[in-house]
């Protein structure tokens, strides 16, 4: 993991949190599907560190339910950017919500902060 030490995953979710909040505006009306399709491809390839970091995987038995959450997420917030390339408006609620839905059930597992 040649990323290891370069950010923490506290950076690395503020990042993804200013995207997500751009990217949650775009999914109800796309001014610019371009970038709102680069800030879809840039979370996935965040998601692609989160799944590496495992530092916050207290027990080693949760390490499938982190994988898996990360996968989901990586794959749904892909498709995002894929539908917004494309203008599927209805393939781009889908997909969005996905990615959200694995951010939330992975923070419900993993965040025992709030």
């Amino acid at each position: 993991r040649p990323w290891t030490g370069l950010i923490s995953l506290h950076h690395i979710m503020e990042e993804l949190n200013s995207r997500n909040s751009r990217l949650r505006r775009a999914v109800r009306r796309s001014r610019d599907p371009k970038l709102d399709a680069r800030n879809a491809a840039t979370m996935a390839l965040l998601g692609v560190v989160v799944a590496a970091d495992t530092h916050e995987v207290k027990q080693k038995a949760q390490l499938p339910a982190w994988k898996k959450y990360a996968l989901q997420f990586q794959v749904n917030a892909s498709a995002t950017a894929a539908a917004l390339r494309k203008g599927d408006a209805a393939s781009v609620k889908t997909r969005y919500l996905k990615a959200a839905k694995a951010c939330a059930a992975c923070h419900s597992d993993f965040r025992h902060d709030e």
